[in-house]
C-alpha cells in the first residue's frame, strides 16, 4: 500500500486523519526485540507478495516470529496499522469485485454503519453512514443512503448484487435516516453501476422492502441465488423478548406471494436468538441454522424444521452472547464434510445481567463442531477448549484451510447502554482479545490451536468486522460499544488494521489467466507460475470471504475444487463445484496454492450471472 507523508493532502472529500505508527516489536521463541522499522517497505495490500519480510509497510503495529506446532521452520505474523482512517465505524463489510479482474481487483471494500454523527458527510450537515474504502489509496467515497442500515443483515446474490437487509429505526443524532427496519438496500442493481462501477451508489426505494420489520436479521444465500433471510425483532433490545420477538423468514427475492414463514425453532430460542447462525448445506441445499444453544436443519422448500442436538454445556452463540462462527471449509480430504464450529460465545446468565460484569463474568473457552448430513448429526458434538475465552470475535476462513478466531474481548456479554451491574462506559463487555488465535480444523484433537502470533494495538468490541482481503490479508474495521460516536472507554474507531497470516511471508505462486465464469460439473482451464518447485502439492480454492457483521460471517465459505492435469507445467485444469448446494451462484474468489501457500485470489462469477427468479430489475450482472 502507498501511504502519503505527512504533507501530502488526502483527496478524498470525508474527513479522514494521518496516523504513522512506527511501533515495531518482534517475537522471537516469545520474547521481544527490537528491529529497525526501515526492514518494512511499502506494500500494495491488494495485490500479491513475493516476500513479506521485504515488504512490509512502515507504519507497522507489531510484527511476530515463533516457532511452527511441530517445531519446523518458523510462522511469521504481523500486525499493521492503517495510515488513513474511515469516516464512519463500519459494523458492516462487504467485498466489492472491480470489473477489471486486473491485480487491483478486490480494491475495495463497502462499509455500513450506523446512522449517527459520524466525522464523513454526505453533504454540508449531512454525516454519511456508508462508504466505499479503496485500499491501494486509502481514499474513502460517501455512499448516500436512505435508511439506517445499522445492525442489517447482508449477502451478495447470484449476479453479484449486494443485499443489505433491515436495520435500526430513524435516529435522532441522525435526522436524515429514515427507519431501516423494512428495508432492503442494493449495490449493484441499477444500470449506471454496471457501466460505471467506481461511482456505484446504494439504491433504495419505498417500494423496496421486506414484509416485516427486523433488526438483528441473518441471510442465507440459496441454491437458486435469492436469499433467505431469518429471525431478528421489530425493535432494538438487549434482549429479544415475545412482544418484540419476530420468529419469521422470507425471501428475496420473494417466493410464495412473499408472506413471512413462522418458524417455532427461533420463537423456542428465546431470548437469545438475534442474529442466529445459518449456512446452506451440500448436497442437500437445505439450511443449517443454530441459536441460543439450539441447532437445527431446515428444508426450506418444504418449511420443516428437523432439530438437532444442543450445543453442549449451555454455551449460547448468539447475541449477547456472541460466538466465532463458520461453517468449516470443504475440501477433497474431507470428502466435502459440511460441519459448523462455534468457538466462544457464553454459557452466563445473560437474560438477568445486572449480575453479571464486564471485568469479571468470563466468556467461554469452548469450540464445539458438528457433521450434518441431510437431516441428521453424524457423531454427534466434539468439543474442545481454546487457550482464552472469546466474545464477539470473528471466524475467517483463509485459503490454506485454516481458520483466524480474531477481535472481541474475554469477559461480559455484547451490547451498550450500561445493561451490566459492573459495566466498563457505556460497553458490556471488557479484556479486549488483542492477539488473534489460528485453529487448524485438519490437525488432530489436542493440537489445532496455535497462539503465538502477533498483536493488535487496537481493541476491536462491539460492531467491529473483518474481512479476507484477496492478498490473504485479514482487515479489521469497526467497534463502537457507545450509543453514539464517543471517546469512552472502548471509542468509536475509525482506524483500520490489516493481519498478516504466516503464508504471506513466503514465496507465492502467482496466479495466471482464469476463467471469468465457473460453471457447475465443468472442466476449467487455468495458468500458474510455481515458486516452490516441480514437486510442489498443487491445490485450487473457492472461497466466499461473506458480509461481515456483529461476529458474524454471513455466507461465509470454502469450497476446494478437484484438479487434473499436468500441474508440474504451469497449467491444470479444475472441476466446478458439484452442483450450487455446495457452492451457491454468486461471486467468490479463486485460489492456488502450492504447498498451502496462496496465490492471490482472483475473482470469479460462479454460475452465469444471471439474477435470481423473481429478481424485479434488469438481467445484468453487477462485477463491480
Amino acid at each position: 500500500m502507498i501511504f502519503p507523508t505527512r504533507g501530502q493532502a488526502h483527496t478524498s472529500s470525508v474527513v479522514c486523519f494521518l496516523t504513522l505508527v512506527l511501533l515495531v516489536v518482534v517475537a522471537v521463541h516469545g520474547s521481544p526485540i527490537g528491529v529497525d522499522p526501515k526492514l518494512f517497505k511499502s506494500a500494495n495490500l491488494s495485490q500479491s507478495f513475493e516476500s513479506m519480510p521485504n515488504n512490509i509497510s512502515e507504519g507497522l503495529g507489531s510484527f511476530a516470529v515463533a516457532n511452527r506446532p511441530n517445531g519446523s521452520h518458523p510462522i511469521q505474523s504481523a500486525f499493521h496499522i492503517e495510515a488513513h482512517k474511515l469516516g464512519i465505524g463500519a459494523s458492516e463489510l462487504q467485498r466489492l469485485l472491480d470489473k477489471s479482474r486486473l491485480k487491483t481487483s478486490g480494491d475495495y471494500v463497502a462499509c455500513y454503519d450506523k446512522a449517527e454523527n459520524n466525522v464523513a458527510q454526505v453533504a454540508p450537515g449531512k454525516s454519511a453512514w456508508g462508504q466505499v474504502y479503496t485500499f491501494s489509496t486509502g481514499a474513502s467515497r460517501n455512499l448516500n443512503l436512505l435508511t439506517n442500515s445499522f445492525c442489517a443483515g447482508g449477502s451478495a446474490i447470484s449476479n453479484g448484487v449486494i443485499v443489505s437487509v433491515g436495520g435500526n429505526p430513524s435516529e435522532k443524532s441522525n435526522r436524515w435516516a429514515w427507519d431501516g427496519l423494512t428495508a432492503i438496500r442494493l449495490y449493484g442493481s441499477t444500470d449506471a453501476c454496471r457501466s460505471n462501477p467506481k461511482q456505484c451508489d446504494v439504491y433504495e426505494a419505498p417500494s423496496l422492502k421486506m414484509r416485516s420489520k427486523r433488526w438483528y436479521a441473518s441471510t442465507t444465500r440459496l441454491q437458486d441465488g435469492s436469499i433467505l433471510i431469518s429471525g431478528g425483532s421489530i425493535s432494538g433490545a438487549y434482549t429479544n423478548r415475545p412482544k418484540i420477538d419476530n420468529p419469521t423468514q422470507e425471501f428475496w427475492p420473494p417466493k410464495n406471494g412473499g408472506a413471512p414463514i413462522y418458524s417455532q425453532f427461533l420463537r423456542d430460542a428465546l431470548k437469545t436468538n438475534l442474529f442466529p447462525f445459518t449456512a446452506l448445506l451440500a448436497r442437500t441445499g437445505h439450511v443449517f441454522m443454530a441459536a441460543n444453544s439450539h441447532a437445527m436443519i431446515y428444508d426450506w422448500v418444504n418449511n420443516v424444521e428437523h432439530r438437532l442436538p444442543d450445543i453442549p454445556n449451555g454455551v449460547k452463540i448468539n447475541y449477547p452472547a456472541t460466538a466465532a462462527t463458520t461453517l468449516l471449509p470443504m475440501t477433497v480430504a474431507n470428502d466435502f464434510a459440511t460441519e459448523v464450529l462455534f468457538c466462544g460465545g457464553s454459557a452466563q446468565d445473560v437474560d438477568h445481567p445486572w449480575k453479571l460484569s464486564a471485568k469479571t463474568s468470563m466468556a467461554s473457552t469452548q469450540c464445539a463442531r458438528l457433521v450434518v448430513d441431510g437431516t441428521r448429526a453424524l457423531g454427534g458434538w466434539k468439543v474442545e477448549e481454546m487457550p482464552e475465552p472469546r466474545l464477539m470475535a470473528n471466524a475467517v476462513l483463509i485459503p490454506d484451510g485454516k481458520v483466524i478466531l480474531i477481535n472481541g474481548a474475554q469477559a461480559g456479554v455484547a451490547g451498550y447502554g450500561q445493561h451490566l451491574g459492573d459495566h466498563l462506559g457505556d460497553s458490556n463487555a471488557g479484556i479486549p482479545n488483542y492477539r488473534p488465535t489460528l485453529y487448524n480444523p485438519a490437525a488432530v484433537s489436542g493440537s489445532r490451536f496455535f497462539t503465538n502470533l502477533a498483536s493488535s494495538r487496537i481493541a476491536r468490541m462491539y460492531h467491529s468486522s473483518v474481512l479476507l482481503l484477496p492478498s490473504g490479508i485479514i482487515v479489521a474495521a469497526g467497534s463502537n460499544p457507545n450509543q453514539d460516536v464517543s471517546i469512552g472507554p472502548y471509542p468509536t474507531e475509525l482506524r483500520l488494521d490489516f493481519f498478516w497470516p504466516s503464508y504471506a511471508f513466503s514465496p507465492r505462486p502467482d496466479l495466471g489467466m482464469i476463467p471469468t465464469h465457473i460453471n457447475y460439473g465443468v472442466h476449467h482451464d487455468l495458468t500458474f507460475t510455481r515458486k516452490a518447485g516441480a514437486s510442489s502439492t498443487i491445490r485450487v480454492v473457492l472461497i466466499d470471504t461473506g458480509f461481515s457483521t456483529h461476529g458474524l460471517q454471513m455466507n461465509q465459505r470454502l469450497l476446494e475444487l478437484r484438479v487434473s492435469g499436468s500441474p508440474e507445467v504451469g497449467s491444470l485444469s479444475f472441476i466446478g463445484p458439484q452442483d450450487t448446494t455446495y457452492y451457491p451462484p454468486g461471486p467468490g474468489r479463486l485460489w492456488i496454492l502450492e504447498n498451502d501457500i496462496p496465490s492471490m485470489g482472483k475473482r470469479v462469477m460462479v454460475g452465469s450471472g444471471a439474477p435470481p427468479p423473481g429478481y424485479p430489475f434488469g438481467a445484468g450482472e453487477f462485477t463491480g
